[in-house]
Parts: C-alpha cells; sequence; structure tokens
C-alpha cells in the first residue's frame, strides 16, 4: 500500500509540473501563419519534400519473395 502511494505521489507530481499548451505555441509556429522565412529555412524545406528523391525509403520498393 505504501509502494502504491508513492508511485502515485510521483505520477500525480510529474502531471501537475507538466508542459502548458503556451510552451508548445512559443516554440512551435503554425507553418501557414508564418510569414518571414530564410534562405536557410527555405533550403531545409526544400531538401524535407525532396528526400524520397535522393534517398528512396525501403517501403517504396518491391520484394517478391
Amino acid at each position: 500500500m505504501k509502494k502504491l502511494s508513492i508511485i502515485l505521489g510521483i505520477v500525480m507530481a510529474t502531471a501537475i509540473s507538466g508542459c502548458t499548451e503556451a510552451d508548445f505555441s512559443e516554440n512551435y509556429a503554425n507553418p501557414s501563419k508564418v510569414s518571414t522565412a530564410t534562405v536557410e529555412k527555405q533550403f531545409a524545406g526544400m531538401l524535407v519534400a525532396n528526400k524520397d528523391y535522393v534517398l528512396p525509403a525501403y517501403w517504396n520498393y518491391f520484394s517478391s519473395t
């Protein structure tokens, strides 16, 4: 019973001290509302959008057994 109360106390303390939605909104901006762009951000976006052309994923291949 004592272990259960200790575990419950730890879980409650973790839940209370967790992140809030404001923490996420400050660090992760909505991409559709961003009005400024830099060359670095545009280049990174181009690399992510075209990564399957350069480095094909495994699930894009057919395999016969």
